[in-house]
């Protein structure tokens, strides 16, 4: 668990882990725009979500990482293992995002990585599909509620670019 002084002052500073417990460094996405999502199984925003989150990625392409983060904090979502949610993904084609393992995103036992998106964007997260942009210079962060208009959230892609 991270304090806030331990927070990194840069988002490429933060190590993240995969679905297979393996370190990833989200340098690795240096020089393109990050959408950081929060993503639950079986919530009912996920077909929609996921429908628009495909066009986008379609849009942007290689510009665009969306990285998908797991988590069952909201209205008792059952807890899935990394074979479940690989599963998951293969049930709903997920071909345009990179999952990553389930995390917390809200409280003391909040990721690190969220812990810095809502140093940088303060406020809750008060639900699943809640999304994160992060500029190719990592510098500015955007947030977007699951109620935000995807054409909104489009616009500021397009700025971030």
């Amino acid at each position: 668990m991270m304090t806030d002084v331990e927070i990194p002052t840069s988002i490429y500073d933060i190590t993240v882990k995969d679905l297979h417990s393996n370190d990833v460094k989200l340098d690795k996405y240096r020089g393109k725009c990050m959408l950081i999502v929060n993503i639950a199984s079986e919530c009912k925003l996920m077909k929609e979500n996921f429908a628009r989150l495909r066009a986008l990625k379609k849009k942007f392409s290689n510009d665009l990482a969306i990285l998908f983060f797991p988590s069952n904090q909201f209205m008792g979502m059952p807890q899935k293992d990394s074979s479940e949610i690989i599963g998951f993904l293969d049930r709903e084609n997920v071909d345009f995002a990179e999952t990553f393992a389930m995390v917390c995103v809200n409280g003391t036992e909040a990721d690190g990585l969220f812990k810095y998106l809502k140093r940088e964007r303060p406020g809750i997260i008060s639900w699943n599909y809640h999304k994160f942009l992060v500029s190719k210079s990592g510098q500015k962060v955007e947030r977007f509620s699951h109620r935000n208009l995807f054409l909104y959230m489009e616009n500021e892609i397009k700025q971030c670019m």
